[in-house]
């Protein structure tokens, strides 16, 4: 259960009028951040630095994967799901009631490998 001071912090840091809501400076001193007084958080100056990003971290940032790779790890993500399924690739066969059947699968943990560019 929240205490009163930290509905009073959320309810600050929401306001609807941006001139009533707190600001990151004044949401670091709030009492309920600072346990009362009990903890100083550091200024922005101790706590901030400039972070340099060579070119190559940039070129790196992104990588490009085939769609249908990209579909099967939203597939597992939704059902949660880690089985391997068959590839859509192999052939399907019919069985004797009309019903397709998919070839044995190997356990391969390469189905689900990220392809790159």
């Amino acid at each position: 259960m929240a205490n009163d001071s930290l509905k009073d912090l959320i309810s600050k840091v929401l306001a609807k009028n941006f001139k009533d809501r707190l600001t990151i400076e004044e949401a670091k001193v709030h009492p309920w951040v600072t346990e009362e007084g009990a903890v100083v958080l550091p200024s922005t100056n101790e706590n901030c630095h400039l972070v340099e990003v060579s070119e190559q971290e940039v070129a790196n940032a992104v990588t490009c994967i085939r769609w249908g790779t990209m579909m099967r790890i939203y597939n597992i993500a939704r059902n949660r799901s880690f089985k391997i399924r068959p590839d859509s690739r192999k052939k399907q066969t019919r069985s004797s009631v009309g019903e397709l059947e998919s070839p044995p699968v190997e356990n391969s943990m390469e189905d689900l490998s990220i392809d790159q560019p």
